[in-house]
């Protein structure tokens, strides 16, 4: 009897977890009427994470609203923080917000919307993730957001200015890639054009003594200033081999992108991580 007081015990535990779960998921959603077209916001939160994830390259556009108590003030200022793939950490600030005095309402609440504040975000070519938080537990603040895409662009390798020698690798379905081999002591150099933005690919080496996840940082400097580091982690590749080297396993594909001023500009990569080779193919986007 005691055991199954206490198997009933659980299971309303559990129901009732799930049911909190489900209800907050559902309370995320706030509909507004806007000029008497019902739209989908989601109420962002001080202590949980928003995610949205899209396939770049493109734009990507958050459109904000902060909801007006009865007893608010005038105006509302506010913070989002957001983060791009858990790195790049940014906040995008509105001050003195007011209340909207169009035909704005939302359904369910005598609340009362400010008026929209948005921000675009540039996203680069592959999958992002994207999180928000607001930056303070007040105001209350819903955000909706749209992707515009770019057309996929086409990318074109630059050679090394200091190496001629090609490592190459053959891909699946026979394809054959061709990278150059970059260290601590032989940082490879490219001369690139600007304005334009740089594709960066590069791949760890593997040799018999190194197994699983390894993490290896690709320092980069332009015009002989150091401009970044990258942090990258990766493990040996089941797709791709090389073609004349036997004794080596090339890591997964690792990618980075960044924009080039305009002008001459001569970048450098090398590997922070002396015990380790990479091998790195840098491309610059078609017009």
């Amino acid at each position: 009897m005691r055991k199954n007081i206490i198997l009933i015990k659980a299971f309303c535990i559990a129901a009732l977890i799930f049911f909190q779960i489900n209800l907050k998921a559902q309370e995320n959603k706030v509909i507004y009427s806007v000029n008497g077209k019902l739209i989908t916001y989601y109420a962002l939160s001080h202590d949980s994470l928003k995610h949205i994830s899209v396939t770049g390259p493109g734009k990507l556009t958050i459109i904000t609203r902060a909801r007006f108590s009865g007893n608010s003030t005038d105006s509302i200022s506010y913070g989002i923080v957001y983060v791009c793939d858990n790195t790049k950490l940014k906040v995008y600030k509105v001050k003195k917000v007011v209340r909207d005095a169009g035909k704005v309402d939302i359904l369910s609440s005598d609340e009362v919307p400010s008026i929209a504040k948005s921000f675009t975000i540039k996203v680069d070519p592959d999958i992002h993730d994207y999180s928000f938080v607001m930056q303070n537990e007040s105001p209350q603040v819903d955000l909706r957001y749209k992707f515009i895409p770019d057309t996929i662009p086409e990318w074109r390798d630059i050679s090394s200015l200091n190496d001629t020698a090609k490592i190459k690798l053959e891909i699946e379905k026979s394809a054959i890639q061709s990278y150059y081999r970059f260290s601590s002591a032989s940082p490879k150099k490219f001369k690139v054009k600007g304005p334009a933005s740089l594709r960066v690919i590069t791949r760890l080496e593997y040799d018999y003594t190194m197994q699983g996840s390894l993490s290896y940082r690709v320092q980069v400097k332009k015009n002989d200033i150091i401009v970044g580091t990258y942090k990258l982690s990766t493990n040996p590749s089941v797709e791709s081999q090389y073609v004349n080297d036997r004794k080596h396993v090339p890591g997964l594909l690792k990618k980075f992108y960044f924009d080039v001023p305009a002008g001459d500009n001569i970048y450098e990569f090398s590997l922070l991580d002396k015990q380790f080779s990479a091998l790195i193919r840098v491309s610059k986007q078609k017009k």
